[in-house]
């Protein structure tokens, strides 16, 4: 028994430590693969990765500056509002061909639509996407930096060598140009309708975009009758002033370029590896304005590093993560590829289904002295703060019961209860029984002589003499004394 139950432990937990993880392994390696099944449909990990119903909601507070005037006028201290939320439900479709699979292709080229439909439901009371917010103007600050920052012109115009620029600036002396121009500046954003502050709606600020009156006037003008200054300030600038921009919070398109990923039926774990993105290995140059210009905020080289494109499209990774593993996923948000390392453990364990980010965005004004917006207070100012979450469907959720979590604590209780229960116990009935055994054995005595038990050996070695009844005289029988006797050699 005790053999038997040792036996029957180990083969409980070689199941369970070896056996069912490496057949679960194998089992997710097979089906995590983007390909069709025999009979054209989708299989299960393309049909849920394609066809999900995810519940991704965004929510947005907006800050509202109600005293702009006396904030530039007069340097007063921002009187701000928050507003929201402002809720939009987000809904992805991924658009491809079932005539790119093949059992020769290893690649799968989709692109997705992505569509925000405003939630009134989950909105606050009132709120419409055509409220009024006044904030501070992204694209005149952007600007203000390079221009009304006195120190850092002086430098980028010194630096430059440009032709205009009378002499060098220090410490002591400022040439006159460089406070010419700031003038220049603050006049031209007074006379064409600009200010550090402008007036948006929701949908203009999140999606829509707006076209700022600095650039429709100041940076055309600019162009066409001071080019070498424009290029000079182009270069430091991360707005591309060529063209008029739609200036905007969310710059993500509708509808997105083509990815090209690994299905992974050649490598289980390049499944969802970026092999191209629009058609290229790199990024479009325009994404990063430096890449061709060695900007100072944004070098070639850097920018030509960020243009790479690696890891996976960010909706999935390689099965059989471990902490060794780096992880790495195309951002498309971010405009280039990210990184992903262990860092150390959590309390929390499992597969996520529900998720928050929350990020606000805030705009670091600068003190700008010798202009017209000399007054502007410096310091943070906040403009939105968004709340995305994320919902796992209810399909996907009872699928991953079903597959993974089920067949896993099935297992699991199967080599717990069989193997190593059963096992354990018959070992701990096996050593019980020795034990019991030994103690038995070990503490029996012979028993001992008393007077009665003397008595009643004595009468079995000499019986009584018995009288015959046969005749009127007694007799003594013969006694048969046995050879050895305990009693008499004692």
């Amino acid at each position: 028994m005790f053999v038997i139950g040792c036996l029957l432990l180990a083969i409980g937990l070689l199941l369970w430590l070896t056996f069912f993880p490496k057949i679960l392994r194998n089992n997710i390696e097979k089906k995590k693969v983007v390909q069709i099944n025999s009979d054209g449909s989708l299989n299960e990990f393309t049909d849920e990765w394609l066809n999900n119903n995810y519940a991704v909601k965004y929510q947005y507070w907006f800050y509202n500056y109600s005293n702009t005037w006396d904030i530039v006028d007069h340097g007063t201290n921002p009187d701000v509002f928050e507003k929201g939320p402002y809720t939009y439900i987000e809904h992805t479709t991924y658009n491809y061909s079932k005539d790119i699979f093949s059992n020769y292709d290893h690649n799968f080229t989709y692109y997705k639509t992505t569509k925000y439909i405003f939630d009134y439901a989950h909105s606050c009371k009132g709120c419409t996407e055509d409220d009024v917010f006044m904030l501070p103007d992204l694209a005149f600050f952007e600007l203000a930096d390079i221009i009304l920052n006195r120190d850092n012109l002086c430098q980028m115009l010194s630096e430059s060598n440009f032709t205009a620029f009378p002499g060098r600036c220090n410490d002591t002396y400022t040439p006159p140009f460089v406070d010419e121009l700031s003038e220049y500046f603050s006049s031209f954003v007074y006379l064409h309708g600009g200010s550090p502050f402008i007036s948006l709606k929701v949908h203009e600020i999140l999606w829509d975009g707006y076209q700022d009156p600095i650039f429709d006037q100041l940076m055309v003008g600019m162009k066409k009758d001071m080019p070498n200054l424009f290029n000079l300030i182009q270069n430091h600038s991360n707005i591309n002033l060529a063209v008029t921009p739609l200036v905007t919070l969310n710059k993500t398109p509708k509808n997105s370029l083509d990815y090209t990923i690994h299905t992974g039926k050649d490598a289980w774990n390049q499944v969802g590896a970026m092999a191209l993105y629009n058609g290229s290995s790199q990024l479009p140059k325009d994404w990063w304005n430096g890449y061709d210009t060695n900007s100072i905020y944004c070098s070639s080289e850097n920018a030509a590093m960020a243009s790479k494109i690696y890891g996976t499209n960010g909706d999935f990774f390689q099965p059989q993560i471990n902490k060794t593993s780096i992880l790495s996923a195309f951002v498309e948000d971010m405009c280039r590829s990210l990184n992903f390392v262990y860092k150390n453990e959590t309390q929390n364990t499992g597969t996520i289904l529900a998720a928050q980010k929350l990020l606000q965005l805030n705009l670091v004004a600068k003190n700008y002295p010798r202009s017209g917006f000399a007054n502007i207070p410096p310091g943070i100012y906040p403009l939105v703060w968004i709340n995305e979450s994320y919902m796992v469907d209810e399909k996907t959720y009872n699928n991953l019961k079903t597959d993974l979590i089920n067949p896993q604590n099935l297992v699991k209780k199967l080599c717990l209860i069989l193997g190593v229960g059963l096992g354990s116990a018959m070992i701990i009935l096996s050593i019980v029984s020795c034990f019991v055994n030994i103690c038995y054995f070990t503490k029996r005595e012979p028993p001992r002589l008393n007077q009665n038990n003397i008595t009643s050996i004595h009468e079995e070695l000499y019986p009584p003499v018995y009288p015959n009844h046969q005749s009127d005289d007694m007799q003594i029988q013969q006694r048969i004394r046995p050879k050895t006797s305990s009693l008499e050699s004692n």
